[in-house]
């Protein structure tokens, strides 16, 4: 490998001894900025070692120091093995979304009764027997594109987790959700767990840019909308 710190001290002996001339001290400044990145480099680098073999030829024309670059035949550059191994490798992402089904196919929700027939439809034979907890998901046009079947529980409740509602939601590039869940024992009214969860993803659906739509509490022959009692602010 090049002694650098050699070829230095010679280079600084040596840029003055030619009187009238200014090529030894500009190749010596620039030869200056090339140690440090050779002092970077420790791989290969087409760019780098290209730039070092400019100066090679620059400085052989220089009588003088001609002979400080006979070893310039077996310098190599190498790359920041260990520097660049600790660059991780960061891919953009790219998607898009396109419906199997035509849009007119795509049922609507343009009202909580066009809502409850919809869940009446998918709901499993256990509404009365078990609590159970489905979103539907809406585009712009208040068609539901998509629905989630999020939990399962006992007679009394199920477990509802925000994260997953709106997780599923920004991944089926819905603007609106709509929770659902059934009491068994056919009572329609609200807990105070059901106001508390409702409020609690109405402001984080307002925050995130996905509206909570409605939150509907069903029977097999009834249902309570928290949209239609004005309930949802």
């Amino acid at each position: 490998m090049l002694n650098l710190t050699a070829m230095n001290d010679l280079i600084l002996t040596k840029k003055d001894q030619t009187p009238g001339t200014t090529s030894n001290h500009m190749i010596y400044e620039e030869f200056k900025r090339m140690k440090e990145l050779i002092s970077l480099y420790e791989d290969n680098d087409k760019l780098y070692k290209e730039r070092i073999h400019e100066l090679k030829d620059q400085l052989e024309q220089q009588t003088k120091l001609s002979s400080l670059f006979k070893s310039f035949e077996h310098l190599e550059i190498k790359p920041l093995k260990d520097k660049l191994s600790k660059i991780p490798c960061i891919y953009e992402l790219d998607y898009n979304y396109k419906s199997r089904i035509k849009l007119n196919d795509i049922p609507s929700a343009e009202s909580s009764k066009d809502i409850y027939n919809l869940l009446i439809q998918i709901w499993s034979n256990k509404i009365e027997s078990i609590e159970e907890s489905i979103v539907l998901y809406l585009n712009r046009c208040n068609r539901v594109i998509s629905f989630l079947r999020l939990s399962s529980g006992g007679q009394k409740s199920s477990i509802v987790e925000p994260s997953i509602i709106f997780k599923t939601g920004l991944l089926v590039n819905a603007t609106r959700v709509i929770l659902s869940h059934n009491h068994p024992g056919g009572d329609i009214i609200p807990s105070i767990a059901d106001n508390e969860l409702t409020e609690q993803l109405f402001k984080a659906g307002n925050l995130i840019g996905l509206e909570l739509f409605d939150h509907l509490i069903i029977t097999r022959n009834d249902f309570f909308s928290y949209r239609d009692k004005g309930l949802l602010c």
